[in-house]
Protein backbone atom coordinates (compact mmCIF):
# COMPACT_ATOMS: atom_id res chain seq x y z
CA UNK A 1 0.00 0.00 0.00
CA UNK A 2 1.34 3.54 -0.74
CA UNK A 3 1.36 5.91 1.97
CA UNK A 4 -0.60 8.92 2.97
CA UNK A 5 -0.88 12.23 5.22
CA UNK A 6 -1.25 15.36 5.47
CA UNK A 7 -0.03 18.35 8.02
CA UNK A 8 -2.42 21.33 9.07
CA UNK A 9 -1.23 24.86 8.74
CA UNK A 10 -5.30 26.06 9.43
CA UNK A 11 -4.82 28.23 12.89
CA UNK A 12 -7.07 30.42 14.74
CA UNK A 13 -5.52 33.98 14.94
CA UNK A 14 -6.62 36.59 16.97
CA UNK A 15 -5.60 40.03 16.50
CA UNK A 16 -4.61 42.85 19.03
CA UNK A 17 -7.91 44.54 20.34
CA UNK A 18 -8.48 47.90 18.30
CA UNK A 19 -10.09 50.79 19.69
CA UNK A 20 -13.40 49.87 17.94
CA UNK A 21 -13.33 46.82 20.00
CA UNK A 22 -14.21 44.93 16.81
CA UNK A 23 -12.37 41.86 16.96
CA UNK A 24 -12.18 39.33 13.39
CA UNK A 25 -10.98 36.14 13.27
CA UNK A 26 -9.51 34.93 9.99
CA UNK A 27 -10.32 31.20 9.31
CA UNK A 28 -9.31 30.57 5.24
CA UNK A 29 -11.24 27.73 3.68
CA UNK A 30 -11.18 25.36 0.73
CA UNK A 31 -9.33 22.71 -0.22
CA UNK A 32 -6.01 24.14 -1.07
CA UNK A 33 -5.93 26.19 2.29
CA UNK A 34 -6.91 23.79 4.67
CA UNK A 35 -4.48 21.20 3.24
CA UNK A 36 -1.35 20.96 2.42
CA UNK A 37 0.34 18.48 0.03
CA UNK A 38 -0.32 14.60 0.59
CA UNK A 39 2.96 12.97 1.77
CA UNK A 40 3.14 9.68 0.53
CA UNK A 41 5.84 8.83 3.35
CA UNK A 42 3.76 9.44 6.04
CA UNK A 43 1.97 6.40 8.77
CA UNK A 44 -1.50 6.67 7.32
CA UNK A 45 -2.16 3.66 5.19
CA UNK A 46 -3.90 3.93 1.87
CA UNK A 47 -5.49 1.86 -0.68
CA UNK A 48 -3.74 1.44 -3.99
CA UNK A 49 -5.43 1.75 -7.60
CA UNK A 50 -4.04 -1.98 -8.24
CA UNK A 51 -5.97 -3.44 -5.34
CA UNK A 52 -9.19 -1.74 -6.17
CA UNK A 53 -9.04 -2.09 -10.01
CA UNK A 54 -8.33 -5.72 -9.34
CA UNK A 55 -11.93 -6.13 -7.42
CA UNK A 56 -14.76 -6.99 -9.75
CA UNK A 57 -17.64 -4.90 -8.75
CA UNK A 58 -21.40 -5.76 -9.36
CA UNK A 59 -23.10 -3.13 -10.82
CA UNK A 60 -27.10 -4.43 -9.59
CA UNK A 61 -26.86 -1.89 -7.26
CA UNK A 62 -27.34 2.09 -9.15
CA UNK A 63 -25.56 4.27 -6.48
CA UNK A 64 -27.79 6.97 -7.27
CA UNK A 65 -30.75 5.05 -5.71
CA UNK A 66 -29.09 3.94 -2.94
CA UNK A 67 -28.98 6.81 -0.87
CA UNK A 68 -32.27 9.45 -0.67
CA UNK A 69 -31.57 12.75 1.28
CA UNK A 70 -34.09 14.68 2.97
CA UNK A 71 -35.78 17.37 0.01
CA UNK A 72 -35.75 19.82 2.92
CA UNK A 73 -32.09 19.94 3.43
CA UNK A 74 -31.77 23.12 1.36
CA UNK A 75 -34.77 25.04 3.31
CA UNK A 76 -32.61 25.36 6.21
CA UNK A 77 -30.14 26.78 4.42
CA UNK A 78 -32.09 30.37 4.86
CA UNK A 79 -31.93 30.53 8.23
CA UNK A 80 -29.35 32.41 9.87
CA UNK A 81 -26.03 30.59 11.42
CA UNK A 82 -24.27 27.72 11.41
CA UNK A 83 -26.92 25.96 13.84
CA UNK A 84 -29.32 25.61 10.43
CA UNK A 85 -26.45 25.01 8.12
CA UNK A 86 -24.97 21.96 9.70
CA UNK A 87 -28.28 20.72 12.16
CA UNK A 88 -26.23 21.70 15.27
CA UNK A 89 -25.63 24.73 17.58
CA UNK A 90 -25.93 25.03 21.26
CA UNK A 91 -28.36 22.50 21.35
CA UNK A 92 -25.65 19.77 20.82
CA UNK A 93 -23.28 18.69 23.17
CA UNK A 94 -19.83 19.05 21.69
CA UNK A 95 -18.32 16.04 20.03
CA UNK A 96 -14.93 14.70 22.09
CA UNK A 97 -13.98 11.33 20.69
CA UNK A 98 -14.84 9.74 24.00
CA UNK A 99 -18.26 8.22 23.13
CA UNK A 100 -18.44 4.80 21.45
CA UNK A 101 -17.78 3.94 18.05
CA UNK A 102 -19.64 0.87 18.07
CA UNK A 103 -23.30 -0.23 17.44
CA UNK A 104 -23.44 -3.00 19.64
CA UNK A 105 -24.90 -5.09 17.48
CA UNK A 106 -24.67 -7.62 14.67
CA UNK A 107 -22.67 -5.88 12.41
CA UNK A 108 -22.33 -8.29 9.79
CA UNK A 109 -26.04 -7.12 8.26
CA UNK A 110 -24.65 -4.11 7.42
CA UNK A 111 -21.55 -5.29 5.13
CA UNK A 112 -20.31 -5.34 1.37
CA UNK A 113 -20.72 -9.15 0.56
CA UNK A 114 -19.62 -11.22 -2.37
CA UNK A 115 -21.15 -13.94 -4.54
CA UNK A 116 -19.64 -15.59 -7.69
CA UNK A 117 -16.73 -13.13 -7.46
CA UNK A 118 -18.69 -10.14 -7.30
CA UNK A 119 -18.38 -7.32 -4.96
CA UNK A 120 -21.77 -5.78 -3.88
CA UNK A 121 -21.07 -3.23 -1.55
CA UNK A 122 -23.20 -1.40 1.23
CA UNK A 123 -24.47 1.84 1.17
CA UNK A 124 -23.87 4.41 3.94
CA UNK A 125 -26.33 6.91 5.38
CA UNK A 126 -26.68 10.09 5.70
CA UNK A 127 -27.52 11.84 8.36
CA UNK A 128 -28.06 15.47 7.69
CA UNK A 129 -29.66 16.55 11.21
CA UNK A 130 -27.88 14.29 13.62
CA UNK A 131 -28.77 14.12 17.28
CA UNK A 132 -26.18 13.76 19.76
CA UNK A 133 -27.47 9.72 20.27
CA UNK A 134 -26.55 9.16 16.65
CA UNK A 135 -23.49 11.19 16.92
CA UNK A 136 -22.57 8.27 19.69
CA UNK A 137 -23.11 5.48 17.10
CA UNK A 138 -20.91 4.61 14.05
CA UNK A 139 -23.54 4.07 11.20
CA UNK A 140 -20.89 1.67 9.56
CA UNK A 141 -18.35 -0.26 11.01
CA UNK A 142 -16.38 -3.55 10.17
CA UNK A 143 -12.48 -5.66 10.88
CA UNK A 144 -10.70 -6.17 8.32
CA UNK A 145 -8.79 -9.66 8.43
CA UNK A 146 -11.94 -11.21 9.98
CA UNK A 147 -13.70 -14.43 8.61
CA UNK A 148 -15.64 -12.76 5.69
CA UNK A 149 -12.70 -10.92 4.66
CA UNK A 150 -10.93 -14.03 4.58
CA UNK A 151 -13.45 -16.02 3.09
CA UNK A 152 -14.56 -13.79 0.30
CA UNK A 153 -12.19 -10.86 -0.55
CA UNK A 154 -8.40 -11.41 -1.64
CA UNK A 155 -7.95 -8.41 -1.20
CA UNK A 156 -9.85 -8.46 1.85
CA UNK A 157 -11.51 -4.88 1.09
CA UNK A 158 -14.59 -3.88 2.45
CA UNK A 159 -16.91 -1.47 0.04
CA UNK A 160 -19.27 1.61 0.64
CA UNK A 161 -21.25 2.93 -1.60
CA UNK A 162 -21.81 6.84 -0.56
CA UNK A 163 -23.36 9.23 -2.66
CA UNK A 164 -22.92 13.31 -2.27
CA UNK A 165 -25.78 15.62 -3.52
CA UNK A 166 -24.55 19.20 -3.08
CA UNK A 167 -21.30 21.06 -2.82
CA UNK A 168 -22.77 23.80 -0.57
CA UNK A 169 -24.34 20.86 2.02
CA UNK A 170 -21.29 19.43 4.11
CA UNK A 171 -22.18 15.91 4.46
CA UNK A 172 -18.59 14.89 5.34
CA UNK A 173 -17.23 11.63 5.94
CA UNK A 174 -15.63 11.03 9.17
CA UNK A 175 -13.32 7.48 9.96
CA UNK A 176 -11.92 6.45 12.85
CA UNK A 177 -9.40 3.34 12.55
CA UNK A 178 -7.33 1.19 14.12
CA UNK A 179 -3.88 2.29 12.66
CA UNK A 180 -3.44 -1.17 11.13
CA UNK A 181 -6.42 0.06 8.57
CA UNK A 182 -6.28 0.81 5.07
CA UNK A 183 -8.58 3.64 3.82
CA UNK A 184 -9.36 4.89 0.14
CA UNK A 185 -12.33 6.56 -1.76
CA UNK A 186 -12.51 6.04 -4.87
CA UNK A 187 -14.93 7.82 -7.90
CA UNK A 188 -17.09 5.46 -10.09
CA UNK A 189 -14.06 5.37 -12.77
CA UNK A 190 -12.02 3.37 -9.65
CA UNK A 191 -9.49 6.54 -9.44
CA UNK A 192 -8.30 7.74 -6.04
CA UNK A 193 -9.94 10.82 -4.52
CA UNK A 194 -7.19 10.89 -1.78
CA UNK A 195 -4.17 11.19 -4.46
CA UNK A 196 -3.02 14.38 -5.90
CA UNK A 197 -1.64 12.77 -8.75
CA UNK A 198 -5.12 11.70 -9.59
CA UNK A 199 -8.10 13.24 -12.26
CA UNK A 200 -10.29 12.02 -8.60
CA UNK A 201 -8.16 14.34 -6.60
CA UNK A 202 -10.90 17.46 -7.65
CA UNK A 203 -13.60 16.26 -6.38
CA UNK A 204 -11.57 16.19 -2.67
CA UNK A 205 -13.14 19.59 -1.00
CA UNK A 206 -11.86 19.32 2.20
CA UNK A 207 -9.57 16.83 4.41
CA UNK A 208 -7.94 16.73 8.13
CA UNK A 209 -6.34 13.11 9.89
CA UNK A 210 -4.85 13.11 12.89
CA UNK A 211 -3.74 10.39 15.35
CA UNK A 212 -5.34 9.80 19.01
CA UNK A 213 -5.95 7.54 21.60
CA UNK A 214 -9.38 6.09 21.75
CA UNK A 215 -10.32 3.36 24.61
CA UNK A 216 -7.03 3.31 25.44
CA UNK A 217 -5.65 2.32 21.81
CA UNK A 218 -4.10 4.43 18.92
CA UNK A 219 -6.62 5.60 16.26
CA UNK A 220 -6.22 7.08 13.34
CA UNK A 221 -9.17 9.86 11.78
CA UNK A 222 -9.85 10.95 8.81
CA UNK A 223 -12.60 13.84 7.86
CA UNK A 224 -13.30 14.47 4.42
CA UNK A 225 -16.06 16.80 2.52
CA UNK A 226 -16.19 15.59 -1.03
CA UNK A 227 -18.14 17.34 -4.10
CA UNK A 228 -21.35 15.93 -5.44
CA UNK A 229 -20.98 12.65 -7.18
CA UNK A 230 -20.84 9.11 -6.12
CA UNK A 231 -18.31 7.08 -5.12
CA UNK A 232 -16.75 3.84 -3.08
CA UNK A 233 -15.42 4.28 0.20
CA UNK A 234 -12.98 1.42 1.02
CA UNK A 235 -11.20 -0.48 4.06
CA UNK A 236 -9.10 -2.89 3.84
CA UNK A 237 -6.89 -5.19 5.39
CA UNK A 238 -3.32 -4.39 6.84
CA UNK A 239 -0.51 -6.17 4.79
CA UNK A 240 0.52 -8.66 7.48
CA UNK A 241 -2.93 -9.87 7.50
CA UNK A 242 -2.83 -10.21 11.23
CA UNK A 243 -5.00 -8.66 13.92
CA UNK A 244 -9.01 -8.76 13.55
CA UNK A 245 -8.46 -4.45 12.81
CA UNK A 246 -11.53 -2.69 13.57
CA UNK A 247 -12.74 0.59 11.17
CA UNK A 248 -16.21 2.68 12.22
CA UNK A 249 -17.56 5.57 9.61
CA UNK A 250 -19.50 8.31 10.17
CA UNK A 251 -21.17 9.89 7.48
CA UNK A 252 -23.41 13.21 7.81
CA UNK A 253 -22.97 16.62 9.32
CA UNK A 254 -19.61 16.89 10.42
CA UNK A 255 -18.54 16.69 14.67
CA UNK A 256 -19.13 19.32 16.57
CA UNK A 257 -16.21 20.18 17.81
CA UNK A 258 -15.86 22.80 20.84
CA UNK A 259 -13.12 25.52 21.32
CA UNK A 260 -13.25 29.04 22.96
CA UNK A 261 -12.75 32.60 22.07
CA UNK A 262 -11.01 35.18 23.83
CA UNK A 263 -12.96 38.23 22.76
CA UNK A 264 -12.07 41.22 25.48
CA UNK A 265 -13.55 43.42 27.52
CA UNK A 266 -17.20 43.84 28.23
CA UNK A 267 -19.35 45.37 30.67
CA UNK A 268 -16.62 47.71 31.23
CA UNK A 269 -17.79 51.36 32.36
CA UNK A 270 -18.98 52.79 35.55
CA UNK A 271 -22.19 55.32 36.90
CA UNK A 272 -22.28 57.75 39.65
CA UNK A 273 -25.55 58.12 41.76
CA UNK A 274 -27.70 60.92 40.16
CA UNK A 275 -28.61 61.86 44.18
CA UNK A 276 -32.20 60.26 44.13
CA UNK A 277 -33.21 57.52 42.06
CA UNK A 278 -33.11 54.05 43.47
CA UNK A 279 -32.01 52.46 40.37
CA UNK A 280 -30.03 53.62 37.56
CA UNK A 281 -29.26 51.86 34.07
CA UNK A 282 -26.24 52.58 31.58
CA UNK A 283 -25.24 51.10 28.47
CA UNK A 284 -21.67 49.32 28.92
CA UNK A 285 -19.60 48.47 26.65
CA UNK A 286 -19.76 45.79 24.13
CA UNK A 287 -17.35 43.59 21.67
CA UNK A 288 -17.69 43.19 17.89
CA UNK A 289 -17.11 40.12 16.30
CA UNK A 290 -16.55 39.82 12.95
CA UNK A 291 -15.07 37.06 10.10
CA UNK A 292 -14.84 37.23 6.76
CA UNK A 293 -18.29 36.70 4.91
CA UNK A 294 -17.47 33.30 3.16
CA UNK A 295 -16.74 31.61 6.67
CA UNK A 296 -19.21 33.37 8.90
CA UNK A 297 -21.10 30.13 9.10
CA UNK A 298 -18.46 27.77 10.46
CA UNK A 299 -18.52 29.13 14.06
CA UNK A 300 -21.76 28.10 16.20
CA UNK A 301 -22.46 29.84 19.20
CA UNK A 302 -22.43 27.41 22.32
CA UNK A 303 -22.21 29.16 25.73
CA UNK A 304 -21.24 32.89 26.73
CA UNK A 305 -19.39 33.34 29.49
CA UNK A 306 -18.18 36.64 31.43
CA UNK A 307 -15.68 36.79 33.42
CA UNK A 308 -16.04 39.13 36.21
CA UNK A 309 -12.92 42.38 37.09
CA UNK A 310 -14.72 44.35 38.83
CA UNK A 311 -13.33 45.44 42.14
CA UNK A 312 -15.80 45.14 44.82
CA UNK A 313 -14.50 48.33 47.17
CA UNK A 314 -16.62 50.36 44.83
CA UNK A 315 -19.77 48.23 45.23
CA UNK A 316 -20.36 49.23 48.64
CA UNK A 317 -23.15 51.68 47.48
CA UNK A 318 -25.41 49.11 46.11
CA UNK A 319 -28.29 46.62 46.62
CA UNK A 320 -28.09 44.42 43.58
CA UNK A 321 -26.82 44.45 40.11
CA UNK A 322 -28.22 42.85 37.15
CA UNK A 323 -25.97 42.52 34.33
CA UNK A 324 -27.66 41.97 31.08
CA UNK A 325 -26.34 41.38 27.52
CA UNK A 326 -27.44 41.15 24.12
CA UNK A 327 -25.98 38.67 21.53
CA UNK A 328 -25.97 39.21 17.68
CA UNK A 329 -28.85 36.14 17.22
CA UNK A 330 -31.52 38.22 19.36
CA UNK A 331 -33.21 41.68 19.64
CA UNK A 332 -33.60 41.62 23.11
CA UNK A 333 -31.25 41.32 26.30
CA UNK A 334 -30.90 38.83 28.85
CA UNK A 335 -29.95 39.70 32.21
CA UNK A 336 -27.06 36.77 32.82
CA UNK A 337 -26.70 37.81 36.77
CA UNK A 338 -28.07 39.58 39.62
CA UNK A 339 -25.34 40.11 41.75
CA UNK A 340 -24.50 42.33 45.18
CA UNK A 341 -20.45 43.77 45.39
CA UNK A 342 -18.63 40.78 44.88
CA UNK A 343 -16.76 39.16 41.78
CA UNK A 344 -19.03 36.75 39.79
CA UNK A 345 -18.53 34.97 36.47
CA UNK A 346 -21.47 35.20 34.47
CA UNK A 347 -22.43 32.07 32.50
CA UNK A 348 -25.09 31.69 29.68
CA UNK A 349 -25.04 28.15 28.84
CA UNK A 350 -28.08 28.36 26.70
CA UNK A 351 -27.38 31.58 24.35
CA UNK A 352 -29.47 32.06 21.44
CA UNK A 353 -28.55 29.71 18.66
CA UNK A 354 -27.21 30.86 15.40
CA UNK A 355 -23.18 32.04 14.16
CA UNK A 356 -20.71 33.87 17.13
CA UNK A 357 -20.80 36.90 14.48
CA UNK A 358 -21.97 40.04 15.20
CA UNK A 359 -21.97 42.71 18.56
CA UNK A 360 -22.24 41.43 21.99
CA UNK A 361 -24.05 44.67 23.92
CA UNK A 362 -24.03 44.45 27.53
CA UNK A 363 -26.01 47.17 29.65
CA UNK A 364 -26.08 47.37 33.98
CA UNK A 365 -28.89 48.38 35.97
CA UNK A 366 -27.75 49.65 39.76
CA UNK A 367 -30.20 49.36 42.24
CA UNK A 368 -28.81 51.43 45.44
CA UNK A 369 -29.15 50.85 48.72
CA UNK A 370 -32.78 52.40 50.43
CA UNK A 371 -31.88 55.52 51.93
CA UNK A 372 -28.09 56.31 50.46
CA UNK A 373 -26.97 59.76 51.84
CA UNK A 374 -23.55 59.85 49.93
CA UNK A 375 -23.60 61.82 46.68
CA UNK A 376 -20.37 60.20 45.61
CA UNK A 377 -21.46 56.76 45.85
CA UNK A 378 -20.27 54.99 42.15
CA UNK A 379 -20.53 51.84 40.96
CA UNK A 380 -17.47 50.23 38.79
CA UNK A 381 -17.82 47.18 36.71
CA UNK A 382 -15.39 44.99 33.96
CA UNK A 383 -15.59 41.87 32.65
CA UNK A 384 -13.63 39.60 30.33
CA UNK A 385 -15.75 38.27 27.46
CA UNK A 386 -15.28 33.93 26.77
CA UNK A 387 -17.24 32.82 23.38
CA UNK A 388 -17.33 29.04 23.45
CA UNK A 389 -18.51 27.91 20.05
CA UNK A 390 -18.76 24.87 18.22
CA UNK A 391 -17.04 24.32 14.61
CA UNK A 392 -16.92 21.45 11.77
CA UNK A 393 -14.58 18.32 13.27
CA UNK A 394 -11.38 19.19 10.86
CA UNK A 395 -11.76 23.02 10.59
CA UNK A 396 -10.50 24.12 13.74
Amino acid sequence: MTMLAVAITLTLAIPTQVSAKEQQIPLPTGRGQVISTLDLDSEAKEISLVEADNLPMSETVNPEEVISVSEEADSVQERRGIQHKYGWSCGNDPYTFTQTWSTNREIYSTYPFYDDGWLYPAATELLDFPSDGQYETAVREGYVNDSWATEHSQQGLHAYYHTVTSDEQLNSVTVLLDENVGFQVFDMELQPVLNVESPAYSNLLHYYTQTLMHNGSKKVVHTLKLAAGNYFIMFGEDKDKKGNYHYAMFTGNPLPIEETYFAGTAFNGSIRWDGYSSSQTYQASGVTISVDSDVADLFALYKVRFQDTGTASFNQYIDSVEMMYQSPNSYSYKTIANIAGLKHDMVDSFPDAGSIVGTYNTKVKVNWWDNLANKNASYLTSAILYIDYLIPYGGE
